[in-house]
This record gives structure tokens, C-alpha cells and sequence, in this order.
């Protein structure tokens, strides 16, 4: 039984976004077999969730601090005085690396979850660290940059780019172990990056929902599906292109067509940009997601950047609910274009994906079948979590 203090950006209790998601499942499975500690940052406002958690792990120590710095121009320019990433600065605090350090002390290992906690490194006293990445950092901030426009921004979001690059580079190569998703280590190895170190991993979603029965096309209504944290702003620039560009396109065909969005948090210009539809329903978060799932006829992921593996495609997958996506969103994930799922390019694409599965039930049933059988032959989260604890033990 080992000694380790699993460090995270943020309590993944109770898990309502990809990442809190896989972090929760290996806290869970750790606190089974080891004497695990935790330290989380919060947003001060967590007591009850933190009481909760600690009622229902076995957590040998915990601790928290509360933080909530904003990813906004000021803090660029601070993160640039400290000559650190800014992410990994909005996630900095000199009381809590002095926790982390105290806490380290004790340990055998460490696990830094998440990038952003690699700014702790230096405060760390122990023999094995191991880092676990949810995705390759630095893609998300190329493809941003290479999505914006005006150029500043696109200067300034290049530069960090490159720092985040650097930030990196000296995690993998201070970690005992780097998981990482096979999709994420390639992006590094183009970049003629090597990941040393390296155990593959893989970041999952609801499979217990491949124990449900299968959906049919005659039960469904014509209404698209979408769930995903609203306040990511991947999540969020997807979904106002979405709604700009494609939306406009289906709705020229099926001007009855209806949309189901889960998640919480929409920021100024997401609201606005749903504010001109009306039909859109807008739910919030569901604790039984499956249930409105299962009405709708086709899943929609508009996704233009990020990295990692996509949670949101995954949980499509899993339920088997038709859906249509883009390159940013399948990546990752053993799914065949055309067979599996659609995968579109641009919005032409990503509106005929849409409208083709609303009304061809041959097809809407194969995509159906076949994601449902990707989603359990490679993606189960005991298999994961068995890998997982026993690379990390070797």
C-alpha cells in the first residue's frame, strides 16, 4: 500500500465535466487500495460538496484552498512578471504550494492532475512524481490562435502558446510517469517532442449506459442534443458557430426542429447567441441526462479547438444516440467517419451531417449500432482503472 498525495485544480466532487470525471475515478479507485491523500483548490464556495466527498472516500488527509483568480488581461500581464504560463499562474498561490509542500513530505508519490498543477513542481519533496494530463495543453492554445482573427490576440495567444510548451516540456521531463492519451502524445511527437516516460491513458464517460436498451428511431423526436460545461470556452465558442452558422442552414429544412442543451455556465456571448432561438430549450445540468438523451434523434459536438479526448463524444457514444461532430471532437477515438458517426469539416458539412440523420433511419440505426460497439470493446472504465493502478505500482 502506498503513500500518495494526489494533487487537482479544482474538487471533482461531484463530477459534472470531463476532467472532474476521470479524476473522481481514480481518487475513488486509489482511496481502495492505497493510503491516498487529496488536495484540491476550490472557489471558496464548497464546504458542503468537500463534507460530502470526505463521507463518501476514503481519504486519509485532505486539503483545500480556496482560489479564483480570471483568465483576463491583467493577469497576463502578471503571469508574464512571474515568467509563467498564464493558466498555470491563475492556478498559484504561495499558501497553498506551502500545503502541498507539507502534505508531500508524507508521500511516496504525487499525482499532478491536471497541467496547471505542474506550477507546484519545485515545492514538491518526494521520491516518484507522476503526472496525469487531461490533454496536450499547448494544441488548444495553437488552434485558438489559429482560429483568431485580430492580430494582437492571435500575436499574444501564439507567445503562449510557446510558453505553455515550455511549461511542458519541463512536467514531462521532472515526472517518473506522464499519462497521457495516445492522440495527445502525438501532437507532441510532431512538434519533435518526446514524451518520456510514457504510459498511455484515456479519459472516459458514462459507460454504464451501454447497459441500457438500445434507443429507436420511431421514439425519438426531431430535436438535437447537446451536453457539456457551458463556461468551457471550447464548449462555448463551438456552440456559438454552431448556432451562427450551421443552425441557420438546418433550421431552412426543418423549421420545426427543436434543440435540448444541458450544462451550466454560459458566458455573455453564449447567452446572446441563443437568445435568437427560442426553441432551443436550455436545461441546465441533469442528473439523469439519459432520459432527455433518449428523445432526441441526433447528438450534435461542434467542437473547432481543444485537445484530448472529447467526455461529451464518448457519452453519445455510449448511449448510441446518431451524432455529428468535427475532427477537434472525434480525435482521439477509434470511431471511422461514415460507419460510426458523422465527422464534419466545415459548417456545409456539419448541417447535412445533421439533416441527413434526422430523416434516413438506415443510417441513423448503423450509427446507432456501431457506436455502441466502439464504446464497449475500447472504452471501459474498468479496464482504464486496472491499467492505471498498475502502471503506476510498476
Amino acid at each position: 500500500m502506498a503513500r500518495i498525495l494526489f494533487i487537482t485544480t479544482e474538487l471533482p466532487f461531484p463530477s459534472r465535466s470531463g476532467g472532474t470525471i476521470k479524476s473522481l475515478k481514480l481518487i475513488e479507485r486509489l482511496s481502495k487500495n492505497h493510503d491516498l491523500s487529496v488536495f484540491a483548490l476550490t472557489d471558496g464556495n464548497s464546504e458542503e460538496q468537500e463534507e460530502s466527498f470526505l463521507e463518501k472516500f476514503s481519504i486519509t488527509t485532505y486539503a483545500s484552498f480556496p482560489l479564483k483568480k480570471k483568465r483576463n488581461l491583467m493577469n497576463l500581464l502578471r503571469s508574464y512578471t512571474r515568467k509563467i504560463p498564464l493558466n498555470q499562474y491563475r492556478n498559484f498561490h504561495q499558501k497553498a504550494a506551502e500545503i502541498i509542500h507539507h502534505l508531500s513530505e508524507e508521500a511516496d508519490m504525487v499525482i499532478i492532475d491536471h497541467y496547471e498543477m505542474g506550477i507546484y513542481l519545485e515545492y514538491i519533496i518526494t521520491d516518484k512524481l507522476v503526472y496525469h494530463a487531461h490533454n496536450a495543453e499547448f494544441k488548444l492554445w495553437e488552434r485558438l490562435a489559429n482560429l483568431e482573427r485580430e492580430p494582437l490576440k492571435k500575436r499574444a495567444i501564439s507567445l503562449e502558446t510557446q510558453r505553455v510548451i515550455a511549461a511542458e516540456k519541463i512536467l514531462m521531463n521532472t515526472c517518473a510517469i506522464n499519462y497521457m492519451a495516445e492522440s495527445d502524445k502525438i501532437k507532441f511527437s510532431e512538434l519533435g517532442i518526446d514524451v518520456p516516460n510514457y504510459v498511455e491513458t484515456k479519459h472516459l464517460g458514462s459507460d454504464h449506459w451501454l447497459k441500457l436498451p438500445n434507443m429507436e428511431f420511431s421514439e425519438t423526436e426531431k430535436c438535437l442534443f447537446y451536453m457539456g460545461s457551458l463556461s468551457w470556452p471550447a464548449n462555448s465558442d463551438g456552440l456559438i458557430w454552431f448556432f451562427k452558422k450551421v443552425w441557420p442552414m438546418i433550421l431552412e429544412e426543418e423549421p420545426d426542429l427543436k434543440f435540448k442543451l444541458l450544462g451550466k455556465g454560459a458566458k455573455r456571448d453564449l447567452k446572446k447567441a441563443l437568445k435568437k432561438w427560442p426553441m432551443v430549450e436550455q436545461l441546465g445540468y441533469a442528473e439523469s441526462p439519459e432520459e432527455i438523451m433518449s428523445k432526441c434523434r441526433v447528438g450534435v459536438v461542434p467542437l473547432r479547438y481543444g485537445s484530448g479526448m472529447k467526455i461529451k463524444v464518448l457519452d453519445n457514444l455510449y448511449r448510441g444516440i446518431p451524432m455529428v461532430t468535427t475532427p477537434v471532437g472525434s480525435e482521439g477515438i477509434a470511431v471511422k467517419k461514415g460507419k460510426d458517426l458523422c465527422i464534419a469539416k466545415d459548417e456545409q458539412e456539419f448541417a447535412q451531417g445533421v439533416l441527413r440523420l434526422l430523416k434516413d433511419k438506415k443510417l441513423w440505426q448503423q450509427y446507432r449500432d456501431n457506436s455502441r460497439e466502439v464504446a464497449s470493446q475500447g472504452y471501459r472504465w474498468e479496464t482504464e482503472l486496472k491499467h492505471f493502478e498498475k502502471t503506476l505500482s510498476s
